[in-house]
This record gives structure tokens, sequence and C-alpha cells, in this order.
């Protein structure tokens, strides 16, 4: 009888391993790979249909390493499979990018909204399985063989400056998107394929921060979650530093792009896990621009930033009447970039620059490896505030009325010009 137990016990805990990997619940294992770098480079938002300088600066910047930090492609939103294959083969072949690809020795990273092919998606996007296996395709899904059975695209790794290990951060990919709840409203207005309706969606987070509605739901989803807190819970001291990749912004007071003040909850959490590590650092992408804030560096726009798009009215006021979260005002750049990474460890810190498309340092941040990072009690609470953002929603209603008022006054010359012509016939 106490075989009998015995292996049924055996066989319940197989069975359980087994329904653990086909749901995504892979079993904990430390870091996914041990690397030695000494120069990195991250970006984010590359157009494939778009040429750009900065894939030649990434170039002449010579990376070990290409980490992506989301939105390696764009598609229209909700796009079948083929049109995202069709997408990613593009840039990872007809593009500057190409060069970078064939010359670094690792291409890693995780995902965002336009890599999914629905602008601000979650985990309401169908076929979620399909759109991963594409992402982990093109990035090269043999750098992390095990990453395939996860539900996500999160990662970790051990970088080190030698081959002993002497000195090593660890970097660590959220996924922020596969399992991400809606926004506050309920629904995702950026994901509507009309003109303008990126910019609505951007609207509406505004103004529901500025009614204190924030979502509820989860960013990373609960599995996701406990391989983050496991890992850290077992290599806390194990490296120098943490380097903590979140496609959307950590710490930001701009309410207009998705960031995880829009999810305070998971914020929290987020901070909890991590407070007292040793020299911790977010890096982001998604937003178009630059600038350097809070226990984090945010580097965006390839192939085209706020400074380039048809935003540009609200973009110079939005950066500079937003600053709260920063480490200085003027601490930020609209312009095209990347960022790089020297981990060499030269006097025990990282080395961090944001370079434009001529490969000189915009922004430069140094962080110091080995000290614990404490962040305060209040530093999960939602950094908006209602009064800016009444005054932004403002500013933007009228830039909205100056272009609708430009297109109706060019629709009415073309009408009139017509009527004008039809009269003289």
């Amino acid at each position: 009888i106490l075989k009998l137990q015995f292996l049924y016990l055996i066989g319940l805990d197989m069975f359980a391993r087994i329904l653990c990997l086909a749901v995504g619940r892979v079993a904990f294992d430390g870091f996914d790979t041990e690397r030695v770098h000494h120069r990195v480079a991250f970006g984010s938002c590359a157009n494939q249909n778009m040429t750009t300088r900065v894939w030649d600066a990434v170039v002449d910047y010579e990376p070990e390493a290409w980490y992506w930090l989301g939105d390696a492609v764009y598609v229209r939103s909700f796009s079948e499979r083929d049109v995202l294959h069709a997408a990613y083969s593009k840039q990872r072949y007809e593009t500057g990018y190409a060069v970078v690809a064939d010359q670094v020795d690792v291409v890693d990273g995780t995902w965002d909204d336009h890599d999914l092919g629905v602008n601000d998606g979650g985990a309401e996007v169908p076929w979620m399985r399909g759109r991963q296996e594409e992402f982990l395709e093109f990035i090269g899904k043999a750098q992390v063989p095990r990453r395939a059975a996860r539900d996500g695209v999160y990662s970790a790794h051990k970088i080190c400056n030698d081959a002993a290990c002497g000195q090593s951060v660890g970097l660590v990919f959220l996924d922020t998107r596969t399992h991400k709840a809606l926004p506050a409203s309920g629904y995702n207005v950026g994901a509507i394929r009309l003109p303008l309706f990126g910019l609505a969606g951007s609207l509406a987070r505004a103004a529901t921060a500025a009614l204190g509605w924030f979502a509820q739901g989860t960013i990373l989803g609960d599995v996701q979650w406990e391989w983050l807190e496991e890992l850290l819970r077992k290599h806390r001291d194990d490296v120098d530093a943490w380097l903590i990749v979140s496609s959307i912004q950590v710490n930001t007071s701009i309410p207009l792009f998705e960031s995880w003040g829009h999810h305070p909850e998971e914020k929290r959490r987020l901070l909890r896990a991590l407070n007292g590590s040793k020299s911790v650092l977010f890096i982001s992408g998604d937003v178009h621009f630059s600038e350097i804030g809070a226990h984090e560096i945010t580097t965006s726009g390839i192939t085209h930033s706020c400074e380039t798009q048809f935003a540009l009215p609200l973009c110079s006021p939005v950066l500079k009447h937003f600053t709260q979260h920063r480490r200085a005002e003027g601490e930020y750049y609209a312009g095209l970039s990347f960022l790089g990474a020297d981990l060499a460890f030269p006097e025990d810190e990282v080395r961090f620059t944001v370079r434009g498309v001529d490969n000189t340092a915009a922004l430069s941040y140094t962080l110091p490896l080995g000290r614990p990072t404490i962040f305060e009690a209040h530093a999960a609470a939602p950094q908006f505030r209602v009064a800016e953002i009444a005054a932004l929603l403002s500013l933007a209603c009228a830039v909205a009325c100056a272009a609708v008022a430009l297109l109706w006054r060019g629709l009415r010359r073309a009408w009139g010009g017509g009527a004008c012509k039809r009269k003289q016939d």
C-alpha cells in the first residue's frame, strides 16, 4: 500500500509539472543565460517602412549585443499573422537593422503594443500565442530556448564583465503586454482603426487619471509575478546591479502615455519586490522621446520621435511642463535616439548615454554598483496632478479645434472652387 501511495504521489507530481508547462508555468531555475558583455545598446520604436540614420550610429557604436525595448515593427491594428510575419521579415533583412543584427553577438529583448499589432494592446488581443512566436522568431528564440514554453516573452540574464564574472548586473526583460488588463475606462480606445484615435486613447488616459480612476487589473499576470519575485528572492545579492526593462514607463508624471502609474497597485508591488536590491535602474521605451527620471532611463524613437510626428504641437509643451518625475527638468531629448551602456564597469559603475543619429551623447547617466536602492513609501502613488492634466487637455482641445478648422477651411475652398468652375462652365 505504501509503495502504491508513493507511486501515486510521484505520478501526481509529474502530471502537475506537465500541466504547468502546458499553461506556461515553467519551473523557476534562475537566470536564463549568463553572458559576458562590455558594451551593449538598447532601442525602441522602429518602423520597418521608414529610413533612419540611427542604425548607422548603432553600427558606429559597436555594441556586442542589441536589446529591444519594444515596438520593433509597426502594422495596422489587428492585422493577420502573415502581415506581422512580413513586417518582422522586412525589419530583419531589408532595413539598416540588418547590419546591426549581423554585427552583434546577441539580439534579445521584450515587446510592446505594436509588436502585437494592436496599439495599446494587452490581454484582450486575440491569438497572443501566435504573435509571441513571431516575435521570438524575429529576435532569435534559440538564445533562450525555455522562454518558448512561457506564456509571455519575459526573461532574465546575468551580464558579467569577464569570464570569471567578478562583477555583474542582472538584466530582466519584463513582458508588460501579454497579461496587461484594460485601462480604467474598460475599453482600448487607441486600438480603433481610425485617424487620431491613438491620440484619443492618450487623452482618455489623461482624463481618467484626472478623475482618479485607475486600472484595477494586472500588468504582469500571476505567473510572471511569481517568476520575478522568486528571481529577486534567490539572486538579490548575486549581482551588483539590477537593470529592469519595462516597455512602458515606470516612473512618470505624464498622464498621456501608458505607464505603471495607471496601475498603482501593480507599481506598488513592483517597487516593493525591488526595494533594497542593489543599484536598481528601470529602462523603458514606448513614448517617442528620451529622458532621465527617478531610477529610470527612457529611450524611444529609432525611426520617429515626438519631434517628427504629427503630435509636434503637443511635444514641446508636454515635455517642458511635466517634469516632476525627472532628475532635472531639462533632462530630456526629443530627437531620434538609442541607448548605449558601458558594462566594463569602469570605477565600479555602469555608464549610460542616450545617443543621437551622429552617435554623440545627448544625455548621460552613471549608475554606481552595489548600492542598495530604497524606494520611499510614496513612490508608488500616482504622480499625475489634476491641474496639470486640465491644462494639458485644454491645450489638446485647442490643437484639435485648430486642426478641424484648417480641415474645414480646406474642404470649403475645395468645394467653393469646384462650384465656381461648374458655374463658369
